[in-house]
């Protein structure tokens, strides 16, 4: 209930609440963002590689890429480089296909991001393409972008001590929790709506940019930290 219809369960009468139910919550979304190729106790023995190139920083409305097949093993392909997203940050891989082959799951595992591939026909050395579906990768985005909307209209309508708890954000829909002392009213909910309105209305230029950890830190807060913990000397920060 909490999950589809977000019913906390402090909203239902004589309901004993554990007190960690939303370490629960959360623990169980990154269960299931763990799909068979992303086991994190089997790493996958694909070699000295270098690092993938990410080219879905650049630009996220570019789905279609050429790169050099690295490395086959089974169903996993490794690329120079690649525009498909990995799981990671709450929110699921991208889909599509590479060399025509339906890419299935898309993981990182260290500098390597690995593709989950069906039915690959390709071989090591070859230069294929990879087309990622548009449609998905744009809602995902968007449902990326709307929870941290939510999250800043909820700290101005409720206060500074608001803070993110947990987010998951798939193709039908995203959720994020909020730290807050009690359930919210409709009055609450309408006002965090229409205070998120206003900042999907202002049309503000968003600035993506790479900081060295500590500059960031010192520009941002600590709030960069909401999502969890981001690994990394160098941190992307999504500036809205």
């Amino acid at each position: 209930l909490y999950d589809s219809q977000g019913i906390s369960p402090d909203m239902i009468p004589g309901m004993k609440i554990p007190d960690d139910f939303y370490a629960r919550v959360s623990e169980k979304h990154e269960q299931k963002e763990q799909v068979a190729a992303t086991k994190k106790k089997e790493e996958i023995k694909v070699g000295n590689l270098e690092a993938t190139k990410a080219l879905y920083f650049d630009d996220y409305k570019k789905t279609e890429f050429s790169a050099k097949v690295l490395k086959i093993k089974g169903d996993i392909v490794v690329l120079d480089k690649t525009a498909f997203y990995p799981t990671s940050g709450g929110q699921l891989h991208d889909k599509g296909t590479i060399g025509g082959a339906e890419v299935n799951n898309v993981f990182k595992q260290g500098k390597l991001i690995l593709h989950h591939v069906y039915n690959a026909n390709f071989k090591e050395g070859d230069t294929v393409k990879g087309v990622i579906d548009s449609d998905r990768r744009i809602q995902m985005a968007q449902h990326h972008t709307s929870t941290h909307i939510i999250n800043a209209a909820a700290k101005k309508v409720l206060g500074a001590h608001v803070n993110q708890a947990g987010a998951f954000k798939d193709i039908d829909k995203a959720r994020i929790d909020i730290t807050h002392y009690e359930s919210l009213s409709e009055k609450y909910l309408a006002e965090i709506e229409k205070e998120a309105n206003k900042i999907v209305k202002k049309k503000i230029k968003i600035e993506k940019k790479f900081y060295p950890r500590g500059e960031a830190e010192k520009k941002f807060g600590m709030e960069i930290y909401q999502g969890g913990a981001v690994p990394g000397k160098m941190l992307r920060v999504v500036n809205i």
